[in-house]
């Protein structure tokens, strides 16, 4: 006999559940959530693509509490049918899937319009305790929805695509995480920067995760294609862009900003808050990229521009700058536009001219760095020895 598993009582959460099952089931050439919340999808919340027939199997996710007396009924069961007609490539099937008990009525229901011949495609009910076997079958999905059941040891799931997931909770996250960053496929895809990587993951893991910063209640990570995606369902927490002048413990956000300049570029951090719409995740992603192009010489820096966060940021940077004093000019490489105060662009700028004496200052900036580039031309008017370069 399987697992009790506990229904899941988020529907976003049961779209992924099911999207999870059904690709582990059936191995399908394409699946995937189908529009987002205010988009018409005409019945359908997953489809996926058959690897033999190449039809559309269309999957609806019914929450048990969203249904009036948490049941399903038979006027629903008609009504997805009925929506599902409407998706325009076709299906081969329907499946309405719900974290409701078993009903026979709605499965005759589902027997008597699939066997008519007025119907444009069969309907299929999955139930909770179907779900449940394909839980107890799929061990790997079961780890990601369900990281309490399992021992830290065999948390990691590790799918034949060569990715990497793992779900943390606040009881024993460390543990956890340690056994990612032991991973043998986790340290071929990070290379040189693991350390560097495990730090940042650690921190962003942490914040997300403490009651007073994001309280989220659980983080889900993946790796794969050199990305490491980090998603809470806690409230925004970015760590990098947090004011550190709000804290002076926040040791961790600046044990983050430090990995990140000393990567010159290598790593490349972005935080996406949950559109609500769409997720309640927010996310961190963390881009694992060929060190930048520029040349690696003392009279050139490249790195996020974490500096441009306030004035003191600024001014930090240049201050602990190493410059040699035989440089002729100075070249900055500034990447990602997150992070921008039009003050601590000013001072970036005065400080390194004030270092360097007169000396020409380079400013190198990319379509990524569209946020403040209009401030540091309005700097650059200003000083005749300053130069803003689109790369």
């Amino acid at each position: 006999m399987g697992k009790q598993w506990p229904p899941v009582t988020h529907w976003q959460d049961f779209e992924e559940l099911c999207l999870a099952l059904h690709t582990a089931e059936h191995k399908p050439t394409q699946s995937f959530k189908y529009g987002r919340a205010g988009q018409a999808q005409f019945g359908v919340d997953i489809v996926a693509r058959d690897r033999s027939t190449h039809l559309w199997t269309g999957i609806q996710c019914k929450l048990k509490t969203e249904l009036l007396g948490s049941i399903l009924t038979q006027r629903q069961l008609i009504d997805a049918y009925e929506k599902s007609k409407q998706f325009e490539h076709g299906l081969e099937k329907l499946v309405v899937a719900t974290t409701c008990p078993t009903d026979r009525d709605v499965q005759d229901l589902a027997a008597h319009i699939s066997s008519s011949f007025q119907q444009r495609h069969p309907v299929e009910v999955m139930f909770w305790d179907q779900i449940e076997v394909l839980l107890d079958k799929h061990v790997e999905v079961a780890k990601r929805f369900y990281p309490e059941f399992f021992d830290a040891d065999s948390s990691i799931v590790d799918p034949l695509d060569g990715s990497l997931h793992v779900t943390l909770t606040a009881s024993d996250w460390e543990k956890r995480l340690a056994m990612l960053f032991k991973h043998r496929s986790f340290r071929a895809a990070v290379g040189g920067h693991a350390a560097a990587i495990a730090t940042i993951a650690s921190e962003l893991v942490d914040n997300a995760l403490n009651p007073g910063k994001g309280g989220a209640s659980r983080v889900f990570i993946s790796l794969s294609d050199a990305v490491l995606s980090i998603r809470d369902d806690g409230v925004p927490f970015d760590s990098v862009l947090t004011q550190t002048s709000l804290s002076p413990e926040m040791q961790g956000v600046r044990a983050i900003r430090a990995h990140l300049e000393a990567s010159r570029g290598a790593l490349q951090y972005k935080y996406i808050e949950a559109d609500r719409r769409i997720t309640r995740f927010n996310e961190t992603r963390l881009h694992i990229i060929e060190a930048t192009a520029e040349p690696m010489d003392p009279c050139r820096a490249a790195g996020p521009a974490h500096y441009l966060l306030s004035r003191d940021a600024a001014y930090k940077f240049v201050r602990e700058l190493k410059l040699p004093p035989d440089c002729e000019s100075f070249t900055l490489r500034l990447l990602g536009d997150e992070f921008f105060n039009q003050s601590a662009t000013a001072q970036l700028i005065t400080s390194l001219l004030a270092r360097l004496g007169g000396k020409r200052l380079v400013i190198r900036v990319g379509q990524d760095c569209h946020g403040y580039l209009w401030a540091l031309q309005a700097q650059a008017n200003l000083h005749p020895e300053v130069s803003i370069e689109l790369v």
